[in-house]
């Protein structure tokens, strides 16, 4: 019977236990944080109490270093240029400076001559050009083995025979004969042969990558447009890692500043792609200048405990500011104590100023906004009697 009321009885005291715990625990959650950090012990320079009804002499201590004022944030991206066309250019080809032709009873002497095109799908005109000075029966001409020309040709006359575009290959070979003669020898003399090819060119487009750093608060490209060819409006676009932003008319030559969408910028390797759809431009002085949010002021926070807050309210002690500086120069900032301005302009290594209206119960934050770049070796926000 004994044991049994004994057990009961410690079952009862571990409830208790940790109703007193739950309790504990739901008290240090729901004050206020500054009386729980208090509690708990943080955030004091000094922890023990002084005899004066305060636990902090020194609220902060700060070397904040050089502070500067806001410069020039933006930075310049020097793009290489582009060559973009779409064009038809003339080639012009010497195969010979002159052909003896001749075809008898007893003996034929053709010629030959070759030509080589790199892409002969892009040529859309091609002609061959020769100046015949003496001609003699029918002049037969071929083409990679097949007849193109067969009938006299006038003597002393620039001619020219169109090649079909069908029969053209990337190695071409022209070979000239003249029917034969019954009782003489006919003879063909040609002079000045040059085959002229129209190519079309095209380099539509072209692309250029550039590193940049983000976040960036704007960016713009500017680049100069410089027609090669005549005069001629082109549609010219623009695209930024794939995203459209700009396409539009533009004239021969001309500057241009366009405004990017800096959401689609990324943080390292971006492509900038250049097209058109007719004509042949340079693009040069291509610049993508960034903007980078930079912020110049200097700002930390610090703690005030319950006791020391009282101390301070009670009129008995001052919250002083001492800043030691670097120089004997002009020093301007404004700075900010919990919203709360002061001015600071001063020639001295040294600048303190009372600050114990502008302080809170808790945490405190401190802000300087710098009008000249000077130099803090030390910062102090101290409690004084």
């Amino acid at each position: 019977m004994d044991r049994k009321g004994n057990g009961k009885g410690a079952d009862g005291a571990v409830v208790l236990i940790l109703l007193i715990a739950v309790f504990i625990l739901v008290y240090v959650i729901l004050i206020p944080t500054s009386d729980r950090e208090e509690l708990i012990n943080l955030n004091t320079t000094t922890i023990s109490d002084n005899g004066n009804g305060i636990t902090q002499d020194v609220l902060l201590d700060a070397r904040p270093g050089t502070i500067t004022t806001d410069t020039d944030s933006s930075i310049k991206h020097e793009i290489l240029p582009v060559r973009i066309f779409v064009k038809d250019e003339p080639k012009i080809e010497s195969l010979a400076s002159a052909l003896n032709i001749e075809n008898n009873l007893f003996s034929t002497k053709d010629q030959t001559v070759s030509f080589t095109l790199d892409n002969p799908s892009s040529v859309k005109e091609s002609a061959l050009f020769f100046y015949v000075t003496n001609a003699d029966g029918n002049l037969k001409i071929t083409l990679n083995g097949q007849t193109i020309h067969d009938q006299a040709v006038q003597p002393r006359k620039l001619s020219r025979i169109m090649l079909p575009l069908t029969q053209l290959k990337s190695t071409n070979s022209i070979t000239f004969s003249v029917d034969k003669g019954i009782f003489s020898t006919n003879t063909y003399s040609i002079e000045s042969v040059e085959v002229r090819n129209n190519i079309n060119l095209q380099n539509p487009q072209e692309e250029r990558t550039v590193n940049l750093e983000t976040p960036v608060e704007s960016a713009d490209l500017s680049y100069s447009l410089f027609c090669q060819s005549s005069n001629i409006l082109t549609t010219l676009e623009i695209f930024v890692n794939n995203k459209e932003q700009f396409t539009g008319i533009v004239p021969c030559t001309s500057t241009q500043t366009l405004e990017l969408d800096v959401d689609i910028l990324n943080d390292g390797t971006n492509t900038v792609l250049f097209a058109l759809d007719q004509g042949d431009f340079q693009v040069s002085n291509i610049v993508l200048t960034t903007e980078q949010d930079t912020d110049s002021v200097w700002s930390t926070t610090f703690k005030v405990d319950s006791k020391t807050y009282n101390a301070i309210q009670s009129e008995r002690h001052e919250v002083l500011l001492t800043l030691e500086l670097s120089g004997n120069r002009r020093k301007q900032a404004n700075i900010l104590i919990n919203d709360a301005s002061v001015s600071m302009d001063t020639e001295s290594r040294f600048f303190d100023t009372f600050i114990t209206s502008k302080i809170r119960k808790g945490t405190n934050e401190i802000e300087i906004e710098p009008d000249s770049n000077f130099k803090i070796d030390e910062l102090q926000v101290t409690v004084e009697e």
